[in-house]
């Protein structure tokens, strides 16, 4: 998946469950790093980024980022 988010643009895969981010030439879709953060922490529901303006992406990309990043409850480890 071939991600632009700011002013880079960044291919993730995924390869025997572990993520390998690289630089990119081309990009599949466009997201800020709202979106870029709240996809790598997992709290969001990513049918919401454009409706927040955080990406811009059809049904097919959507569901390679739901492949990539599947949706899980956050683990904190500080005590608040």
């Amino acid at each position: 998946m071939l991600f632009r988010s700011n002013t880079k643009i960044w291919q993730f895969t995924s390869r025997n469950g572990i993520l390998e981010v690289k630089e990119s030439e081309s990009a599949e879709l466009k997201m800020n790093i709202n979106g870029l953060s709240a996809i790598i922490y997992g709290g969001h529901s990513i049918d919401d980024f454009q409706f927040k303006g955080w990406a811009e992406m059809n049904d097919m990309q959507k569901q390679k980022l739901i492949t990539l990043f599947p949706n899980k409850t956050p683990t904190l480890y500080e005590q608040f």
